[in-house]
């Protein structure tokens, strides 16, 4: 019963239902002393103004029942959960259909709570993003709308995308409902649909799958067979383990290591509590994937990795995230391109969504198929996740690998427009000035990139040495060496590459080989490598990588 009322005082919340309370009240009461005072100045019977305040009283009832039936949202009054819609007719472009779900608004009022609703809202999207033919934007885009005013014909602009989802989530003990509408955003704005959910937390990921389906049926989407049969399953989950398991990805999601380390502990004491569930596992492989990039990461941060996603494979073979970590220590770590590939479509063919996982591959197919191949996949992930800065700065980076200088400075530049803080852009933006023979740019954004993040200041090495400040070079370099990491290793053979220093440079790259540095396997495109390619200690080195050319 308390479990129900609970939920009921959420709905009442949800549509606004205590806000036109209030503001009727306060208007009814400043219409009633006007009223007071208008007819005192007419000398009017009293019984006007008791004939005011009746007629308010009478029209309080009324204007909450209104309040119930209709959300009072920014674009104006709209029913709150009308009977279905015609239903979205499916493009007829060739295209996919685009959707994004918006950040889940959280009805629990607490602060604590923050990781459930942020936790529901990504299910729903892994949930959508295993349809093919929808295009579903990635959790990364979609939260730059949370806590913002935006309609949906502009969001629909901003992201490319013709439908939107809303959402509210409230929970009470191990009670979930999630009230879900469709918006269909282009060429106008019309609502399509609306539902509630009600479940117990051990149904939450069936949940998620009903919602997916009756979004697929409302956008007239057809599913493969295996589409269907997927989001058919129902798998219960521990309420406790999934809890953590939401927690450890709420962390890890901030990208912080302070997030790091919080979510790596969740994520293990939901193994520890029910070592069975793929779902911690799986996180886990994806959080060491993504420390196993950072500036200093612990020597065996991929191979965690692979022992996560191989575990997490091993109690559910469909989960793409596992599968797309695994592609990541393939490449990166073990250098196996044949591993690589086969991880990256598995993961592919199970969310043909996954953005990040497609930048990846892009980089793969670089190596295999040409820059052509690896642009247009790099290409996808970004329609996929138009608002994070790495996917511009990806392929600014692979221009200039090709040597499409102009075009490469566009795309750092977009990069930036996107977050001015995101050091890979500035990085990527001073290579190509320092291409182009423009020192003193390349010099002022290697310097932004270092400020930003001194993982990035090997560039200002390479610049000043193509400028002719040896010296100066020659310092960034020792303070590399000072605090000698992993990455580290590559950053000083290119310093040493630009300053003309052969042997130092070579010495390097075979530390880089030694501690089995992530950018081993393109080491014949990275263009600041050109003046080594003929040596033959170089070319020794790439055999013996097997690094592609």
């Amino acid at each position: 019963m308390a479990s129900k009322l609970s939920v009921f005082f959420a709905e009442l919340k949800r549509r606004k239902v205590y806000h036109v309370a209030v503001v009727y009240v306060l208007v009814g009461l400043g219409v009633a002393q006007g009223a007071d005072w208008a007819f005192d100045l007419l000398e009017l019977p009293n019984l006007a103004s008791q004939l005011v305040a009746v007629l308010l009283a009478l029209g309080f009832p009324i204007a909450l029942v209104l309040a119930w039936a209709y959300e009072v949202r920014h674009e104006g009054p709209r029913q709150a959960d009308s009977p279905p819609e015609a239903t979205v007719p499916a493009s007829d472009t060739g295209h996919p259909r685009s959707i994004v779900v918006l950040p889940f608004e959280d009805l629990s009022g607490e602060a604590e709570q923050e990781f459930f609703a942020a936790g529901m809202h990504d299910a729903l999207i892994t949930e959508l993003a295993q349809i093919g033919g929808l295009r579903v934007i990635s959790r990364t885009s979609a939260m730059v709308y949370k806590d913002r005013r935006v309609s949906a014909p502009d969001i629909a602009r901003e992201l490319n995308v013709d439908v939107i989802l809303e959402a509210s989530v409230f929970r009470v003990g191990d009670t979930v409902r999630i009230q879900a509408q469709l918006i269909e955003a282009v060429p106008e704005e019309r609502h399509l649909w609306a539902h509630k959910y009600d479940r117990e937390m051990s149904d939450v990921l069936a949940m998620h799958s009903d919602v997916a389906q009756a979004v697929a049926r409302e956008v007239e989407v057809e599913m493969t067979d295996q589409e269907e049969a997927r989001l058919a399953r129902r798998r219960q989950v521990s309420p406790e383990t999934y809890e953590l398991y939401l927690k450890g990805m709420f962390h890890l999601n901030k990208l912080t290591p302070e997030g790091f380390e919080k979510g790596l502990d969740y994520l293990n004491q939901a193994v520890e509590i029910d070592p069975t569930d793929p779902l911690p596992h799986a996180g886990l492989a994806l959080g060491w994937a993504i420390i196993g990039h950072t500036p200093s990461p612990p020597p065996d941060a991929l191979p965690r990795a692979e022992a996560a996603a191989l575990r997490a494979l091993e109690l559910d073979d469909s989960i793409a995230e596992a599968y797309a970590a695994l592609a990541e220590v393939r490449i990166y770590h073990e250098w196996d391109l044949e591993g690589a590939e086969l991880a990256f479509k598995r993961a592919l063919d199970l969310n043909p969504n996954l953005a990040h996982a497609r930048g990846h591959y892009s980089w793969y197919l670089m190596l295999h198929e040409g820059l052509d191949a690896a642009l247009a996949e790099a290409e996808r992930a970004r329609e996929l996740d138009p608002l994070h800065p790495v996917f511009p700065a990806w392929i600014g980076w692979q221009l200039w690998f090709a040597g499409r200088l102009e075009e490469a400075e566009v795309e750092a530049k977009k990069s930036l427009e996107l977050n001015p803080d995101f050091p890979l852009g500035h990085y990527v933006l001073g290579g190509v000035y320092a291409e182009l023979g423009r020192f003193e740019e390349a010099i002022a954004a290697h310097q932004r990139a270092g400020a930003i993040s001194p993982m990035w200041k090997w560039g200002l090495g390479c610049a000043y040495a193509l400028a002719g400040r040896a010296e100066e070079a020659r310092e960034v370099a020792r303070e590399l060496e000072e605090n000698l990491t992993q990455w580290d290793t590559w950053c000083l053979a290119e310093i040493y590459t630009a300053l003309g220093d052969t042997d130092e440079a070579m010495r390097w790259l075979e530390e880089a080989v030694e501690r089995r540095h992530p950018y081993i396997m393109w080491l014949n495109y990275f263009p600041p490598f050109e003046p080594l390619r003929d040596d033959p200690r170089f070319q020794d080195l790439a055999r013996r990588v097997n690094a592609p050319s």
